[in-house]
This record gives C-alpha cells, structure tokens and sequence, in this order.
C-alpha cells in the first residue's frame, strides 16, 4: 500500500511483511549524540578534563591536536536512518567570548565487510572545522551550536561505523586553521551529535536495510 501526495509523491509505503518506510518531505531528523562526560579522557598535565558539576569537559588553552588530548568515540548507522543521506555533525558548547576556540574533528569510516588499516595517527582521517553557529554570540555566556560540513554518506551502509575523535587544536597544530587561536583559558564542551534522517523504525531484514 502506497501513500502519494496530491502532486503523486510518494510519502509512505506499507510494504507487503507489514514494514513501513517513509519518503521525501514524511522522512523526519533525529540526533545520534555523543556526550563527552562518559568517553575516555587521555588527560595530559591537565589539558583536558571531565567537569562533573556540569556534564561537560574542559579543554585548556594549551590543549593541542594530539592524541593525548583528544575525545575519541563511535557512531554506527542505526537501523531507522535512511541510508545513503549526508548526516550533519554539530557541537554543543558554553560560548564565553567572541574569540572563539579551535574546535577541530577528525573522522573515518568504517565500513563492514570491508578491509580496515589500524591507524597510529589521524593522516587517513578527514580534519573538519566550524562551519558556521546557529547562534549569534554578544555578551556573557551562551550555549552554543557549532555546525561542522555535512558527511557523504552515499558509499555508507546499514550498521557502518564513523569513528570521531574530537580536540580543541589552540596552537593549529593540524594547519586546518588560519593561526593559533587566543580564546579563554578554558572552553566547556558538553557534547557532539549527528543529525540523521529517519524514514522507518528499522530495517526490514536483520543487516538489510530494504530488501525489494
């Protein structure tokens, strides 16, 4: 059973095992979070650390990019999201002054079924930077939402995995920025998420994600 829009799009589908899937404008958003207290924090000589009272981590302003002073976590492609859609990561921070951190990610696809290098530094990695806030900072504190670019995830399949490892790079040692930064001497951040299309509650096979 088919459910089209006055114009014939299909929206909805009711497919003949009973699975629902969703199309175009009835596809909805949902987050993939991360949160930074719960990940393994590498300290070194107190660059980066868990602060309780907030549920955030603190990251110094001499915190480098390195994997001593990294977040390092997993996202697998659940099996609601619709495949093969550009995800889009963000960050969630206390925004304290308008010079603003070197927020910096680095990420790899891992993909099943695949071959895999073990890695023993970030090269095979994509570096990604601010793209752009959701809100306009002026004064004080703000909690803020840091865009980054979109991930391609048209080569990426049901159960596939990203692997995220998160920094705050002061001095650009990554040359992703253009110099280092002079922001305060602490930045809480509380976590980062992806947001993910959803066109179902699942697949309809076990690892098949459609099977028609």
């Amino acid at each position: 059973m088919v459910y089209r829009t006055n114009d014939d799009r299909e929206l909805l589908r009711l497919h003949s095992n009973s699975t629902i899937r969703l199309f175009e404008a009835a596809t909805v958003w949902d987050d993939a979070t991360f949160p930074f207290t719960g990940q393994r924090v590498n300290v070194s000589g107190g660059r980066v650390d868990y602060n309780y009272y907030n549920g955030g981590v603190d990251f110094a302003n001499n915190a480098r990019y390195d994997i001593a002073d990294c977040i390092s976590f997993l996202w697998q492609v659940k099996h609601q999201v619709q495949v093969g859609v550009n995800t889009r990561p963000h960050l969630h921070w206390q925004q304290i002054s308008s010079a603003e951190p070197n927020w910096l990610v680095a990420w790899k696809k891992i993909k099943n079924g695949s071959s895999y290098t073990k890695e023993t530094d970030f090269s095979n990695h994509t570096l990604a930077t601010k793209l752009s806030n959701l809100y306009t900072y002026t004064s004080g504190t703000l909690i803020q939402i840091t865009k980054f670019p979109e991930i391609d995830m048209s080569d990426m399949g049901l159960s596939d995995m990203i692997h995220f490892a998160f920094f705050r790079d002061v001095a650009n040692d990554s040359g992703e920025f253009g110099g280092a930064e002079s922001g305060p001497a602490t930045e809480m951040a509380f976590e980062y998420d992806v947001n993910v299309p959803i066109d179902g509650w699942g697949s309809e096979e076990e690892f098949v994600k459609i099977s028609y």
